[in-house]
């Protein structure tokens, strides 16, 4: 997958948090297309159709009971990328975040936020509060239960550039950059209530260039890089996302690119995750019981590389169930927590991203 950046890092000055202000949810308001979609990911290789075969027969169930979505967006604003939920150990409400743009705009810088949804009896009370600097393009992408909240510093509208990934800690902002030659973006994905940060690292000898790109994963803790070995027979490896026990999940391309697929890694060995039938399945949560999310596309690897469409995935005990928002070009399930409780985004048929929480 090819994901390239732009940003001016030297006007980013990334001192700390600023105060945050508290705004209560509220409806969706008119606006233009967002027309510079960061966070997609696809692989850019050439398209064949064929799939990767699993070890054993996952099934697809469509019997268990609809979905309920909570949907949302940040107000004022036209895009709003959910992305992260943190896993709620202690059974806390469920603590959202992600990136929106500001000013129904379709172009600028992401902010962060961070969306809550409390329950009190039959009432529940929703809340956005803006994180980390504003105007630099912050977009968060996991939460822990500390609070400690890590991502990408985004990109506005060009394609070239060295970009790092972020950790926010107690309203200060670290940056991270993978130590690795010809490294141009530090991805920051996930990270687990003890700190352990994991993402990718994207590779070019010329980071303004428009091909040779490469990606590989890495794990963060206590200051020290790892690298996440790949995929056997696979390229491009990227981990997006860590749960307690430090199972970790991503997904690759093979080595024939000829499709995209999806695994875990669990105690240094890996499974592949694909949904039967779809040359493109990429996990992107995992919570504490094994449950994993994502989203898969069922149309030919040419078409999955170009707009889909894409469905949202939840896997669990070896079976797939789709969970998808209705009459809609692609939804996107981004993380899961312990409660079940999954927080994802959708593209309506305008061109608008919209955020949703997602209860079973």
């Amino acid at each position: 997958m090819k994901c390239q950046f732009a940003l001016s890092l030297a006007a980013v000055a990334l001192v700390g948090a600023l105060p945050a202000p508290h705004v209560e949810a509220s409806d969706i308001p008119p606006g233009s297309p967002n027309t510079h979609r960061l966070l997609r990911q696809r692989m850019l290789h050439p398209a064949h159709s064929a799939a990767i075969g699993m070890p054993s027969s996952p099934k697809t169930s469509s019997s268990s009971a609809p979905p309920n979505f909570t949907f949302f967006d940040m107000p004022s604003s036209t895009n709003t990328e959910a992305t992260g939920i943190n896993l709620g150990v202690g059974g806390g409400a469920p603590q959202i975040v992600g990136c929106y743009v500001p000013n129904n705009s379709t172009s600028g810088n992401y902010n962060g936020f961070e969306y809550s949804l409390k329950t009190h009896g039959s009432k529940s009370t929703a809340t956005f509060d803006v994180i980390g600097p504003t105007g630099v393009g912050l977009c968060p992408f996991a939460i822990n239960d500390s609070g400690t909240i890590v991502g990408l510093i985004t990109p506005n509208s060009t394609e070239s550039g060295i970009f790092p990934a972020f950790i926010l800690d107690g309203g200060t902002v670290t940056q991270l950059n993978a130590p690795y030659p010809n490294t141009c973006v530090t991805f920051a994905k996930g990270v687990n209530d003890a700190g352990t940060v994991i993402g990718e690292y994207e590779m070019n000898a010329s980071c303004t260039a428009d091909d040779g790109w490469s990606e590989a994963g890495f794990i963060w803790s206590n200051g020290t890089f790892t690298q996440v070995p790949d995929y056997p027979d696979s390229i491009d490896s990227q981990p997006t996302a860590i749960n307690s026990a430090g199972d970790i999940v991503g997904g690759a391309l093979n080595a024939a690119e000829t499709a995209d697929f999806g695994w875990l890694l669990q105690g240094g060995v890996f499974t592949p995750i694909n949904y039967p039938g779809s040359v493109f399945t990429w996990p992107q949560g995992i919570n504490d019981a094994g449950e994993i999310v994502g989203y898969y596309c069922a149309a030919s690897f040419a078409d999955c590389q170009d707009a889909g469409p894409y469905l949202g995935f939840l896997y669990k005990n070896g079976t797939f169930t789709t969970i998808s928002v209705p009459g809609v070009p692609g939804t996107y399930l981004y993380g899961i927590n312990n409660k079940g409780e999954i927080s994802g985004e959708y593209e309506d048929t305008n061109g608008y991203w919209h955020s949703f929480l997602v209860t079973r």
